[in-house]
């Protein structure tokens, strides 16, 4: 998502795939005689083009994969529009190559296993790394609503706040079950299955337990809860799942047992907690507000905001319902007595 000054209401990110005429996916393109990535060339034809488009282009992870972005949003409607006023100078440039853009969840044809970039410096190329093989399953394409609104008037410094922002934190991702899940998709396309006979949900389990099997053990849940967290009682039952979670955090669970929970989690690194349902984008700047990602939503074909606003409405409107229970939620003290883990402050 691409932030602007004024940082609440909704943005979308919505993942595709660069295919040829034929929908195989072009993961390699020849430009004057030379070969490049498909999804590295056109983020930076797109920035040569169309300069007002820098930042609503990024990399996914596989050449043939691309996501696009949109400004923060007073409403879906806008949003939609942006994701379709981009679709469509996007394709201006790929049509040239006989070449389109697919939203679909998996692609039918065998995909090989290029990487986006090789630019040891990009978080595409250090996932690669760490995901070796298994970075084949992240080959798929969702739909992601971020929304503000939920934390607009949870603003400001100071432990109090924070542990407010992760009270509504723990309730999101309580309300995001696995069968509400199943019932705010819009679409009949999560049974489309890949090449190798997986569809996104399975793609993304063989991906998240590969990846984290091992760690969540170690924090003392079972291997489902991977992908659909359990229901939370308390902030401190949430931050285990979320260090769970974290590959990069050095916190071990004896760690966990001795530090604060605001101790905990100002070591955490909110970019790797990829649930198959939500996540909990913290800002930085404690004037501007926490969002929440849903991640479930499948891609779809597309030609008008009209049917991209339909798709949206279902996660767009569960978002809504927390604007104004949220502002009467009991508000839990932060726990200054509890024992901080010294080496790890």
């Amino acid at each position: 998502m691409v932030l602007t000054q004024t940082q609440i209401g909704i943005g979308l990110e919505v993942e595709c795939f660069i295919v040829d005429s034929e929908g195989k996916p072009a993961q390699e393109i020849s430009i004057d005689g030379e070969l490049m990535y498909t999804s590295e060339w056109i983020q930076q034809e797109v920035q040569r083009v169309f300069p007002e488009l820098r930042g609503a282009i990024s990399l996914e992870q596989i050449a043939s994969h691309l996501e696009m972005k949109t400004l923060v949003c007073e409403n879906r409607t806008i949003a939609a529009r942006q994701i379709i006023a981009t679709r469509r100078k996007v394709e201006t440039i790929l049509h040239a190559k006989g070449l389109h853009l697919s939203f679909q969840p998996v692609l039918e044809d065998e995909l090989s296993l290029i990487p986006a970039t090789l630019d040891p410096e990009s978080r595409t190329f250090q996932l690669v790394e760490r995901w070796g093989e298994n970075a084949f399953h992240s080959a798929t394409a969702c739909f992601q609503v971020n929304d503000s609104r939920p934390f607009a008037h949870l603003l400001g410094p100071g432990d109090e706040m924070d542990m407010r922002r992760l009270e509504q934190a723990r309730i999101i991702h309580n309300s995001f079950t696995a069968e509400k899940v199943a019932e705010l998709r819009s679409t009949n396309l999560n049974d489309m299955r890949s090449a190798q006979g997986l569809t996104r949900f399975e793609h993304a389990q063989t991906l998240l337990v590969s990846q984290n099997q091992e760690r969540f053990a170690r924090f003392g849940f079972p291997s489902e809860q991977i992908l659909f967290p359990p229901q939370f009682d308390t902030i401190r039952e949430m931050l285990r799942w979320m260090c769970a979670f974290d590959a990069s955090s050095e916190i071990t669970p004896t760690d966990f047992e001795r530090m604060s929970d605001l101790s905990i989690f100002r070591r955490l690194n909110p970019k790797e907690m990829h649930s198959w349902t939500v996540k909990i984008k913290q800002s930085e700047d404690p004037r501007q507000p926490w969002w929440v990602e849903s991640r479930w939503g499948d891609s779809l074909e597309f030609s008008t905001a009209t049917e991209l606003e339909t798709h949206l409405e279902p996660a767009t409107n569960h978002f809504e319902g927390f604007v104004a229970a949220s502002k009467t939620s009991t508000v839990r003290q932060p726990d200054h007595n509890s024992p901080v883990c010294e080496l790890l402050q």
